[in-house]
């Protein structure tokens, strides 16, 4: 396994996020020191990086299967996500401050999606009120469907507040079995998890609410699917769009019918609320 970790400007991240994946990245995380995005990717296979002007630096490392595999998580701590929500790594465990009413426990080997990154973030925001401002007591018939699920971060803060019905969907089966076991960490055993292609995906009721941290390429090429499955006046929790993706999104939004709510962004990515038109 080779670890590769370049530096770039902001207004580059979603090119070289989309870059790396479609050179067959496994994952990729980011951080931000100096003003620049580092971003480190896994590679089975090293790509080539010869062309490819824009990096201001590159470092290549090939890694043993511990070090690729676990010690990235060495540093990992628990974080807020707001005055409600904590997000608390199952490998260290810690005190946990008591103020927070929900308490997301996480086992982050092997899947994208801790919290930490901006569209993540902007996705537990958007879930959180939206489920918050349903009554408690309707939330068992919620019906809410999580596209490209990864640790099961978003299916797991539905269940962990009340929402009756969860299905969370994976291309990789790796991710699938390790989001299952996230839910049981956190005491549910209700979500179904499904390792499929949203495109062999099909359910004979529509959703509620739907959430799709994915690639703008992604989005923009299934968004009609994933319009079908949301209810008439259902709504959908969208993010892993970057500047340059912005106005590509929006458009499809209105091609889609389904009307911008809101939206929000994260050091240069955004996310956004929209409602399937009745």
């Amino acid at each position: 396994m080779y670890q590769v970790i370049i530096s770039i400007t902001p207004s580059l991240e979603n090119r070289y996020t989309d870059r790396f994946f479609a050179l067959g990245a496994g994952s990729i995380t980011r951080s931000r020191e100096s003003g620049k995005v580092l971003l480190t990717a896994l590679f089975e296979k090293l790509p080539d990086f010869s062309d490819e002007p824009d990096m201001e630096y590159c470092e290549i490392r090939e890694l043993s299967e511990e070090e690729w595999k676990y010690g990235w998580m060495e540093d990992l701590e628990g974080f807020e996500v707001n005055e409600n929500l904590y997000i608390q790594p199952s490998h260290k465990p810690a005190e946990i401050p008591s103020q927070y009413a929900l308490v997301l426990h996480l086992d982050l080997r092997d899947a994208f999606g801790d919290g930490r990154h901006p569209t993540t973030a902007l996705c537990l925001e958007m879930l959180y009120r939206e489920i918050d401002g349903i009554p408690a007591a309707d939330r068992e018939n919620l019906r809410m469907l999580d596209a490209g699920t990864g640790t099961g971060i978003l299916a797991i803060l539905a269940g962990l507040m009340g929402a009756g019905h969860v299905t969370a969907l994976d291309l990789e089966a790796e991710a699938v079995r390790r989001a299952a076991e996230n839910a049981a960490l956190n005491g549910l055993t209700g979500i179904a998890f499904r390792h499929s292609d949203l495109g062999d995906f099909h359910s004979e009721e529509g959703f509620d609410i739907i959430t799709a941290n994915l690639l703008t390429r992604v989005i923009t090429a299934h968004l009609s699917i994933l319009t079908g499955l949301l209810k008439k006046g259902g709504r959908m929790i969208i993010s892993g769009v970057g500047i340059e993706g912005d106005a590509e999104v929006r458009r499809a939004f209105w091609e889609n019918r389904l009307r911008l709510i809101s939206s929000g962004s994260r050091e240069d990515w955004h996310g956004y609320l929209v409602e399937k038109d009745v």
